[in-house]
């Protein structure tokens, strides 16, 4: 038996695997209240930091876990997979969601954050968003359907254990988040 055929049966429901689809659930919560708040004139940009931090703390917390992922299908999947396709392309988009977060965590955490141009902050929350989407999108419809018919059980218990227990998002924020101007708010 080889690595790849440790298991013949697509994974089972309550595997880690279900831990991205409750992380990609809470993005799309984050996104739409990202857009709203974007969108609502009387709402100060640093209001959008509460949200950002949480994007940011569970970019932090599922980073390893899905490079072990990622990794793992890279020598499970099969060839019609088309799975270096794929992970090419979600990388680009982590990569631009990653850099826009950055940066709009920092435009907001910056002594100047409260005068920032609506309608940049706008702008960048629209690129966030769409990147972020996208790979929603993209790891729901494609990669996570692919894990559950290639990985076994020991991948999955190794995701398992990379995903350990839940942190509070606060202990895993970027330390752009964390500073005097996010606690008061």
């Amino acid at each position: 038996m080889t690595a790849g055929s440790a298991r013949t049966q697509p994974a089972p429901v309550g595997t880690p695997l279900d831990e991205f689809y409750r992380a990609h659930s809470r993005h799309r919560r984050i996104c739409t209240s990202l857009v709203a708040a974007a969108a609502t004139p009387d709402s100060p940009p640093r209001a959008l930091q509460p949200l950002l931090s949480d994007l940011a703390a569970d970019f932090q917390r599922l980073d390893v876990a899905e490079q072990l992922l990622f990794g793992l299908l890279h020598q499970r999947a099969e060839p019609e997979d088309d799975i270096a396709r794929v992970l090419g392309i979600l990388a680009a988009d982590y990569d631009a969601c990653r850099a826009t977060l950055c940066e709009l965590g920092a435009a907001l955490q910056s002594p100047r954050g409260a005068r920032v141009d609506r309608a940049v902050i706008a702008e960048m929350v629209e690129r966030l968003v769409a990147h972020k989407l996208r790979t929603i999108a993209l790891e729901n419809a494609v990669v996570l359907p692919i894990a559950r018919l290639r990985l076994g059980v020991d991948d999955l218990a190794q995701l398992a254990a990379c995903l350990g227990p839940q942190q509070p998002a606060a202990s895993n924020t970027p330390t752009w988040f964390r500073g005097e101007n996010l606690e008061s708010l």
